[in-house]
């Protein structure tokens, strides 16, 4: 196998067969704010190119169970109807089944992101990336949670350092 999207198109491929996933197929999409995404409509799982680039090497595992997450999201819709969607029992159920972990999001100390264009830092020097430049002002999630902060406050406003 030449690619990781080789690697990840085949396994897929063998989870769609193996569980009656008929019509599904994997696509490799531009996605910067989330990792993967279950189109039921279009029967297409997809992932964020971007992504599965910064974690194929030193995050194997984390691009892989995005992948059985998003498979587990097929099966239980294919299974339950709209009773399956989301993040509920049966479609952890359907996770567990497919040898993943019913986790609703990815482990974010693990994952590489796909970082903005627009980089913003705190007086504590807390840095924060966004994809566009922000029109009103913000103030730092990792200051604001240190001080159990649940609004806004003027201590903490990022500023703009680059573009």
């Amino acid at each position: 196998m030449n690619t990781i999207f080789e690697k990840l198109t085949v396994e897929a491929n063998k989870l769609f067969e193996k569980y009656g996933l008929i019509g599904w197929k994997l696509e490799f999409d531009n996605a910067n704010l989330r990792f993967g995404i279950c189109r039921y409509s279009k029967r297409i799982i997809g992932l964020s190119e971007k992504m599965v680039i910064l974690n194929a090497e030193k995050n194997y595992n984390e691009v892989y169970e995005t992948l059985l997450h998003e498979i587990g999201h097929a099966l239980s819709f294919q299974r339950y109807g709209v009773k399956g969607r989301g993040h509920g029992f049966l479609w952890e159920t359907c996770v567990r089944e497919l040898g993943g972990k019913p986790q609703r999001c990815y482990d974010s100390s693990k994952v590489e992101i796909v970082k903005g264009k627009f980089k913003y830092v705190c007086d504590k020097g807390h840095e924060q990336y966004f994809y566009k430049r922000l029109k009103r002002r913000y103030a730092c999630s990792t200051c604001c949670k240190e001080n159990h902060i649940h609004t806004f406050d003027e201590r903490f406003v990022l500023k703009l350092v680059e573009e």
